[in-house]
């Protein structure tokens, strides 16, 4: 079979190559496979592609990939001639999706179904097993998959006592290589001195056709949070002889960090603990420089200026509303942002209804205006809503579990949500006014900026008031 290029639209430039970067430990100018034979693909030459992209940028560029066995690519499990890459300025991998050359206008084939390349199972330290779901919890009817996926770290030649469970969930669209907190030197060498190998970790894989679904009872995922706390955490504590009452805890970063929020104030009893890190929105009055209950327009403030979704060092507006649902809505399945899978369409998938099995978008692309339709089911999302809705006795539970640290110069406007929802949640439960403290001066951060050896020596700490 004759080597064919094969062509896939990538954001944000519409002229000119780009420079195709894959994750660094994938090797530089490989492609990701998605249900396609190791030699479906020949080498992606870096030198083929000259243009340092970047995100902000509101057009869209044409890979061209040579292929050399297009069955291969096209007939596989999923939807195989999807590939996923890393670009330059953007934690999101995209996911392309590859059409012939004789196609003349790629961008006008029907949208495939997105679908997220399996993970190897392996990471830096070695002791890394992917585990796949097929969740009785999530009936195969709802709009999501019923397919679940964790990533755990343990040592696999462990023996003694029964280790303590950390539940780790990363930023948006982790997989493990991106979720790894190995990847932070400090911690390694913790993790690998024989006196911590008492702990497992189980990194939650939010990764969804439509972006990620926060580890939450969702319409279009369905209840994943139930799933994870009735499937998956207590087969990881069978299999790996760890966890139990007093020695599961919840952690996570951004994303994560909501989600760790989520899980904690949804199951109080069951988790001993929470150390979230600038996570996403918990008070949705305050949703990254957005209030959805009060604002009428997500792309302008009610002055007429443009809201940021991204703020420069100086306050500045560095990527607007506006922007950043335009880039969402090339990367969206027929040009639509609640379908791209990335940071907007993961919220519209799970925040919000559904319509067909697909999302109903909080605001109009077109014009920014929010539908108050959509802002009721938000609600039930919002992490104050929630507080407010539990009983003395959990807001207690929670005050003594809930470890929320946030920078005070985060971009997207998180200081503001997170300020909130402390006060909030003070003003119920008195004992609730130490669950926030702060980075001074610090934006939002990635997993190398946070000290997760202190986080594992506060696990140990609380792990001993349970003994």
């Amino acid at each position: 079979m004759s080597t064919e290029h094969a062509y896939g639209y990538l954001p944000p430039n519409p002229r000119g190559p780009v420079r195709l970067i894959v994750h660094a430990d994938r090797g530089a100018g490989s492609l990701i496979q998605s249900g396609a034979t190791a030699d479906a693909y020949q080498s992606v030459d870096e030198s083929l592609f000259g243009y340092d992209l970047d995100w902000i940028t509101e057009r869209q560029a044409c890979l061209s990939v040579p292929v050399d066995n297009w069955d291969a690519l096209t007939q596989g499990a999923g939807t195989p001639n999807l590939v996923e890459v890393a670009i330059p300025h953007s934690d999101i991998p995209y996911l392309v999706r590859l059409v012939p050359s004789s196609i003349s206008d790629p961008s006008a084939t029907s949208p495939a179904q997105l679908h997220f390349a399996d993970p190897e199972a392996e990471s830096d330290g070695g002791d890394l097993s992917t585990i796949h779901f097929r969740s009785k919890v999530i009936p195969p009817t709802s709009s999501g998959s019923h397919e679940l996926r964790c990533h755990v770290l343990a040592d696999q030649e462990h023996t003694g006592e029964r280790r303590s469970l950390w539940v780790h969930i990363g930023g948006l669209n982790a997989g493990p290589q991106k979720a790894d907190i190995l990847r932070s030197q400090p911690f390694r060498e913790v993790w690998e001195s024989q006196a911590h190998r008492n702990w497992v970790i189980v990194y939650l894989d939010g990764r969804t056709r439509l972006g990620d679904c926060y580890q939450a009872n969702s319409t279009i995922h369905g209840p994943v949070a139930k799933a994870v706390v009735e499937e998956i955490i207590p087969w990881v504590e069978r299999e790996f002889d760890c966890g139990g009452d007093g020695r599961r805890f919840l952690a996570g970063r951004s994303t994560g960090g909501w989600a760790a929020v989520y899980l904690q104030t949804k199951y109080a009893d069951f988790f001993g603990g929470c150390w979230a890190f600038d996570p996403d929105p918990l008070d949705f009055s305050e949703l990254a420089h957005l209030n959805i209950y009060g604002d009428r327009n997500a792309f302008v403030t009610s002055s007429g200026a443009e809201r940021p979704f991204i703020t420069d060092g100086s306050g500045g507006v560095k990527v607007s509303y506006r922007k950043a649902t335009r880039l969402e809505s090339i990367q969206g399945i027929a040009g639509r942002y609640e379908l791209s899978a990335m940071q907007f369409g993961s919220w519209m998938a799970t925040f919000g209804p559904e319509a067909g099995g697909e999302p109903v978008p909080l605001w109009d692309s077109d014009s920014g205006l929010i539908d108050a339709g959509v802002v009721d089911h938000w609600s039930q999302f919002d992490l104050v809503n929630l507080i407010k809705g539990s009983t003395p006795d959990t807001r207690r539970v929670l005050a003594r579990r809930l470890h929320i640290n946030a920078g005070t110069e985060d971009e997207y406007g998180l200081a503001a949500s997170t300020e909130a929802f402390a006060r909030e949640f003070a003003a119920l439960e008195p004992e609730a006014s130490s669950v926030v403290t702060w980075a001074a001066q610090m934006g939002h951060r990635d997993n190398a900026q946070v000290d997760w050896v202190e986080v594992l020596a506060e696990m140990n700490r609380v792990r001993g008031t349970f003994a």
